[in-house]
């Protein structure tokens, strides 16, 4: 039998693939139920680990000054200070990961195969 591989990241920071429209209410609902029993509850997301790089920081800070910077797709603002800062990527389980950022809990990841 083979186990799922997963890691832990902080959810500070964390970059989706923009292709899953965001519910709210879908996030405060997984919010409550990760502020009782953590990820008991949820599967893992999808997606991969990263670590943000002068390419990454110069990329969004030219697209901030043209205007577009939220189609990078960061669920904050990343700066000099986030330099060498892990951060998931995420394929599937957006809602999870914003979850897991109100609460203020590590994101787990299912490594990507």
């Amino acid at each position: 039998m083979t186990q799922n591989k997963w890691e832990e990241v902080d959810s500070s920071l964390f970059r989706g693939s923009g292709s899953n429209p965001i519910s709210r209410a879908k996030i405060k609902k997984y919010a409550a139920a990760m502020e009782q029993s953590g990820w008991d509850r949820f599967p893992p997301i999808h997606g991969g680990i990263s670590t943000i790089d002068e390419t990454d920081i110069e990329d969004y800070e030219e697209a901030e000054a043209e205007g577009f910077a939220h189609e990078l797709d960061y669920n904050r603002p990343i700066d000099q200070s986030d330099l060498g800062r892990e951060y998931a990527l995420i394929e599937d389980g957006h809602h999870r990961a914003f979850a897991a950022w109100l609460t203020e809990i590590p994101i787990r990841v299912k490594i990507w195969d």
